[in-house]
């Protein structure tokens, strides 16, 4: 797999370098099909610091890029890039790298209000590949990896979780750490009065779950995924993944994109961007 790392050069990639590692570990990815990049942002740039010394500003950066790799133990490729933001240097490097995914780290730990850093969310918006969202905090231990569990594939059952389902499948086999597969039941609200006066009423609660299994199942079955491991939560749904990634200990919890218009998803929530700002695991979100 194709990977390009987006490194900030601060303490919030070092999720992302680490994730990276264990891509490389794992066999998901090779060294040489690993391209890390870091991007001056000019316009942010030019307002606060003043030149000094020889060489241009990549130049003088990319030693400290190489020593932070050397560091994670990542004997990959590394450049140095200007651009006027970093989300389109980004797009444009993973465009031309052929990546199936792009790995950024997320800032801080996560907390009851979520809010992605810039870069992070207008990667999600665009998805112009694969995009995993990694908390700084994230370990590899050994025999353990990033975590006990499978890789958690989150599907709403409909066509957008297809390609989820697919990469999921490739990440838990390749990867060796396997793969489950979880439906969140949402939470029933109860129909609102002028729709009880036509006589609609709420499906009892056992009926609308047992019924979500038995779909749930066909879905794993038409996706090819009759062996992995299901799991059925009835809840809030990203609570309850943020709580089954944690519970299953899963090394990372892939999802899909509702393929929503850019210009529509700046403006409606995105269960993507609220689960990579809550999850204690990358999450991995993947566009058709």
């Amino acid at each position: 797999m194709k990977i390009v790392l987006g490194m900030d050069l601060r303490s919030a990639s070092s999720g992302a370098l680490r994730f990276a590692r264990w891509l490389i570990d794992t066999g998901v990815s090779r060294r040489e099909d690993v391209l890390a990049v870091h991007v001056i942002e000019m316009d942010h740039l030019l307002g606060a610091v003043r030149p000094f010394g020889p060489g241009t500003l990549p130049e003088r950066l990319l030693p400290g890029m190489r020593q932070k790799l050397d560091e994670a133990g990542l004997d990959v490729r590394a450049e140095v890039v200007e651009a006027d933001n970093a989300e389109h240097a980004l797009v444009e490097a993973a465009q031309r790298h052929a990546a199936e995914m792009l790995v950024v780290g997320r800032r801080g730990s996560p907390s009851s209000f979520v809010r992605l850093g810039r870069v992070a969310r207008r990667l999600l918006r665009e998805l112009p590949t694969s995009i995993a969202i990694v908390p700084p905090e994230i370990r590899a231990t050994p025999g353990a990896g990033l975590g006990p569990g499978p890789v958690l594939l989150a599907s709403d059952l409909g066509s957008t979780s297809s390609p989820a389902a697919a990469f999921a499948q490739r990440l838990g086999e390749t990867s060796g750490a396997g793969l489950s597969a979880v439906h969140v039941v949402p939470t029933q609200h109860t129909p609102h009065t002028a729709y009880e006066r036509v006589g609609l009423e709420p499906i009892p609660d056992d009926e609308l779950v047992e019924t979500r299994t038995r779909a749930f199942a066909a879905w794993r079955e038409q996706q090819g995924l009759q062996e992995a491991e299901a799991i059925v939560e009835r809840g809030e749904l990203v609570e309850s993944l943020v709580a089954v990634a944690a519970h299953t200990g899963a090394p990372m919890l892939v999802c899909g994109s509702r393929r929503l218009p850019v210009g529509k998803r700046m403006f409606v929530s995105s269960v993507s961007s609220t689960l990579s700002g809550l999850a204690q695991c990358p999450v991995i979100t993947v566009g058709g």
